[in-house]
């Protein structure tokens, strides 16, 4: 039986958060259409219905190619919390600012363990 060790427990932490984007933004398209956020700017639509593609797949490379897919992570959770807190703060668009909170305490848990795995996988399995 495999060993698990802190790596393995910090990748379940991002596959547990991003399977809640995940899930969030499949249950959304579905309750209301491709176009869930038509009423938001273009790009903020295209951007929150991207994630529903982008999340998942953070969640495949995190645990296939880590590097990757700690860059992906990175990049989908920077740019979530700062486009939805402009959305938030400077559209003035409703929604929870609970997630919000939430988003951003995972992108700083996220900032603060990638350097461990990063450095704790070897470049031949990347």
């Amino acid at each position: 039986m495999p060993r698990i060790t802190l790596r393995h427990y910090i990748l379940m932490v991002y596959t547990a958060a991003f399977g809640v984007g995940t899930t969030t933004h499949i249950v959304t398209m579905v309750e209301y259409g491709w176009h869930t956020y038509s009423l938001e700017p273009v790009w903020l639509e295209h951007y929150w219905s991207s994630l529903t593609i982008l999340d998942p797949l953070a969640i495949i490379l995190l645990w296939t190619r880590i590097r990757a897919g700690l860059v992906l992570a990175l990049a989908i959770m920077i740019s979530d919390v700062l486009i939805n807190s402009y959305a938030l703060y400077g559209l003035g668009i409703d929604m929870p600012l609970d997630r919000l909170q939430l988003q951003t305490a995972f992108l700083g848990f996220l900032l603060g363990s990638s350097p461990f795995l990063w450095r704790r996988t070897p470049d031949t399995k990347e």
